[in-house]
């Protein structure tokens, strides 16, 4: 069975906001955040 994981505004919202604060701190940790992030998304859509 394949599921679909949708995200809230708020939640996309906060995804970028957390990219821009990671970058901040550090060039390419904002990109290191999306990428786990949606690793772990991906996770979460294949096992809910």
């Amino acid at each position: 069975m394949t599921y679909s994981l949708l995200f809230l505004p708020e939640i996309e919202e906060d995804s970028i906001n957390g990219y821009f604060w990671y970058e901040e701190k550090g060039k390419g940790l904002g990109e290191d955040f999306l990428r786990i992030f949606y690793a772990c998304s991906e996770k979460i859509r294949r096992n809910p």
